[in-house]
């Protein structure tokens, strides 16, 4: 069994069993070898579609978010649906309950063989610090979307003095389209997926562990329509995925340039406000 683990906005921890593969080759579980190997990641699309996929999941969050977005989910569960769109028709459905949600991050990150973090990157300097203190020898850490984080962490682990032999590395998007259903200001344990990736551009800092971090990424259910899509891509070196990242392309010229219609979509165009789209209007 793989178990993996999560961290999230939120920050989310997971943990999936599965079938542990031939790792040797790579050297990613080499000096693991006497214990499943555990992924880590973050966002709840990913948590769920891991469970979905029969892992065991663990959730991590930070006590300044636990209350308001994941205390009821061992009550609630979180619901993974939507159109899900992509060329090879992957898709995977349902209501997921996570087997652990904790404030604990040491509890969630002990024995992990793959850590996985997806949140936004204002939040990942933070994270970053509570997290080296957990590492351990032979763990991959993960990060969608990478936005320079693998530099960040590999900085902060030489400023703190952390020498465990880790492979970290990043993607340069996420693995799906996704919105979480807000009501009445409340936000629902509900996940739409609008679309999945097929295939996604990574690599690892160093360069020299690249190799490894594409592997790993085959035990990650959460990739499952990229590694039965066209599968991973592996980048010329971390700088090549971080300038790959195609939100500052599109996200910045489109918000500069939709500024009028964003301050008077609502006081002026008589809009509800959470109807504005910088990709519409």
């Amino acid at each position: 069994m793989v178990r993996i683990s999560f961290i999230l906005l939120t920050q989310i921890l997971l943990k999936i069993n599965g079938v542990r593969k031939n790792y040797e080759r790579y050297g990613i579980f080499k000096r693991n070898a006497d214990r499943s190997p555990r992924q880590r990641c973050s966002r709840k699309d990913t948590c769920r579609d891991c469970k979905l996929a029969g892992s065991e999941v663990r959730l991590w969050g930070s006590e300044e978010y636990y209350e308001k977005s994941i205390k009821n989910l061992p009550k609630t569960g979180i619901l993974l649906d939507g159109v899900q769109r992509n060329r090879d028709g992957f898709e995977r459905s349902g209501k997921a309950f996570l087997d652990v949600v904790s404030t604990d991050m040491a509890q969630v990150v002990r024995g992990a063989g793959i850590i996985c973090v997806a949140t936004t990157s204002f939040r990942h300097e933070a994270m970053f610090s509570q997290l080296i203190s957990c590492l351990e020898d032979g763990q991959v850490v993960m990060v969608f979307t990478d936005n320079w984080s693998s530099l960040l962490l590999r900085k902060m682990m030489r400023e703190a003095g952390c020498t465990k032999d880790i492979i970290v590395g990043g993607w340069s998007s996420a693995l799906y389209g996704t919105r979480i259903e807000k009501i009445n200001g409340y936000w629902m344990p509900h996940v739409g997926v609008k679309y999945r990736a097929i295939t996604l551009r990574g690599a690892a800092m160093p360069a020299s562990d690249s190799d490894a971090f594409i592997e790993a990424s085959k035990y990650l259910p959460a990739m499952d329509s990229v590694t039965q899509g066209d599968g991973p891509v592996k980048g010329d070196t971390i700088l090549d995925i971080d300038f790959a990242n195609v939100n500052p392309v599109i996200h910045v010229p489109a918000s500069v340039l939709g500024v009028s219609s964003m301050e008077n979509w609502a006081l002026v165009y008589g809009n509800a406000p959470n109807t504005y789209s910088m990709y519409s209007h």
